[in-house]
């Protein structure tokens, strides 16, 4: 299994690009248009790779952001979506913005991307939002953790002094471990 490659960019096309390495051998990566926008031919990059082995196609998605290639793996895991799918909606939203549509049940975000209605969007919050691997940036957790116990009644003076402390990763035990704190 190929979890990273690096090597010299040598073509960039629409969603794809030619990384040739050290070796001599050149790959054809599928990449997200908004990692495409951070590449240049000639440079050198390290993309983490997720490698779909089909019976007539052994194909690699790569990503230069960690968050990123987190996602795609999420949405191969929701029924229905392909990795076709999956790079399509990386393309169009970014892994901060898709974890909170995600988290709020943003139904009106997430059908605003291409290939994406009503019933898969319904599927992709229903599949994903008790994912414990679908994880927020440290300062979203703090935040969403912050609103969740001030709509549970709790003061900002009794909330704000214990954010600082808040070591999980997901926001689900952010809220637990901050209402263990609260005396």
């Amino acid at each position: 299994m190929i979890v990273a490659i690096e090597g010299e960019i040598r073509q960039i096309g629409k969603n794809f690009c030619h990384l040739k390495t050290n070796l001599g051998i050149t790959y054809l990566i599928n990449i997200s248009s908004i990692c495409m926008i951070n590449l240049k031919v000639g440079e050198i990059k390290e993309f983490k790779i997720v490698q779909i082995l089909r019976e007539d196609a052994n194909l690699l998605y790569g990503f230069l952001d960690e968050s990123e290639k987190n996602m795609f793996e999420l949405l191969l895991k929701v029924s229905g979506i392909g990795p076709s799918g999956a790079i399509n909606i990386c393309s169009n939203i970014t892994s901060t913005n898709f974890i909170k549509a995600v988290f709020e049940a943003d139904i009106k975000t997430l059908t605003s991307l291409p290939g994406i209605g009503q019933k898969s969007a319904k599927k992709i919050v229903a599949e994903l939002s008790d994912n414990k691997n679908l994880v927020l940036e440290k300062d979203d957790i703090k935040s969403k953790a912050f609103e969740a116990l001030k709509n549970l009644g709790f003061k900002e003076s009794e909330i704000m002094p214990l954010l600082k402390d808040i070591k999980s990763n997901n926001l689900s035990d952010a809220i637990k471990e901050l209402l263990k704190k609260i005396k």
